[in-house]
């Protein structure tokens, strides 16, 4: 059991160390490092007897060892005699007849480099960077994870035609992004913006019910309509950059925005909401602490009472979080 036990944890480990640096001379297993966790392939084509090849892929492992660029690459290397490299040279077809051959390829499989080079002196370092800036965002392992488990309750949800658990999940990703519009080709994130466009194309009678309502509590007391406004920003946040919805939230924003004490309501709200969606995905000291800071500026601020008591249940539901800042900071 005990030998069980660490086999797996050696499993565990050696699973995120592939993850936090991805070397790979196999190159189905890079292109999936590559479409799970969204992190471009960098690959340099070659052959052992090559020096120029060698003397690459010799500087590439030192700056590798000293630079934060390895965590947000997968280095696969291919030998030219290899059969592996008639396939791959044929989906990558490449500039120059020297070596080695050096490429940059997307997750979604888009070249954007396949030449001769040598990348000699800052041109290695300045090349990787340049890829990862062109690339989009990669995400960590506990990342990929929760994004598959929120495609997946979307999923279900949109079946169901529960709108409501379908934009819960959708929102439970806004940490990596706005929703529809994550900036990653890993597999994951480009589902989860496919499900965020199909919510809101098959959403619109639930989406128009749901203003409809807001607008009729608008022109109850003061609690009605923050109530309502704070529902608001929720499908706002949401709805609002998915382009078959966009017209319907905006509106509703119209009638917020002409209106002073409505307009005064909506800003607490959505400062309310900014704040507990820092305090649930916040990662870093840093974002807590403004979360924080937003809920004691509301608290000791001149706003109505319903707005004070909003920002004390959002401390409230997140108490250990805030509790957290207690603990000093390890910087």
């Amino acid at each position: 059991m005990l030998r069980a036990t660490y086999l797996f944890l050696i499993g565990v480990i050696v699973t995120f160390a592939s993850l936090a640096f991805a070397q790979e001379t196999d190159i189905d297993r890079a292109m999936e490092m590559s479409r799970k966790t969204g992190k471009p392939i960098f690959a340099i084509a070659s052959r052992k007897i090559c020096p120029p090849c060698q003397k690459l892929k010799s500087r590439v492992s030192q700056l590798l060892d000293r630079s934060p660029v390895r965590d947000d690459i997968v280095y696969l290397r291919i030998d030219l005699d290899e059969p592996s490299w008639r396939e791959w040279s044929k989906r990558f077809p490449h500039q120059g007849r020297m070596l080695p051959i050096v490429y940059m390829i997307r997750a979604d499989e888009r070249q954007l480099y396949g030449r001769s080079n040598t990348l000699p002196g800052e041109q290695l370092h300045k090349f990787l960077v340049q890829g990862v800036a062109h690339s989009g965002e990669s995400y960590s392992l506990e990342e990929i994870k929760n994004l598959e488990t929120a495609n997946r309750s979307i999923e279900t949800a949109i079946a169901e035609g529960n709108w409501e658990l379908a934009i819960s999940s959708l929102r439970s990703t806004t940490n990596l992004g706005k929703p529809g519009q994550l900036d990653s080709h890993a597999s994951a994130a480009v589902r989860n913006n496919q499900l965020a466009k199909l919510i809101g194309q098959k959403s619109n009678a639930y989406l128009q019910s749901r203003l409809a309502s807001i607008t009729r509590e608008l022109e109850g007391d003061e609690a009605s309509q923050f109530k309502a406004v704070s529902q608001f920003v929720l499908l706002e946040q949401t709805f609002g950059q998915l382009e078959d919805t966009a017209d319907h939230i905006s509106r509703v924003a119209v009638k917020l925005a002409i209106r002073k004490d409505l307009r005064t309501l909506w800003s607490h709200a959505r400062q309310l909401q900014d704040a507990s969606d820092r305090l649930v995905n916040a990662s870093d000291r840093e974002g807590i602490e403004k979360a924080i800071q937003t809920l004691d500026t509301l608290e000791a601020s001149d706003v109505p009472e319903i707005v004070k008591t909003a920002s004390r249940k959002v401390r409230s539901r997140n108490r250990a979080i805030v509790a957290s800042l207690r603990v000093p900071s390890t910087k």
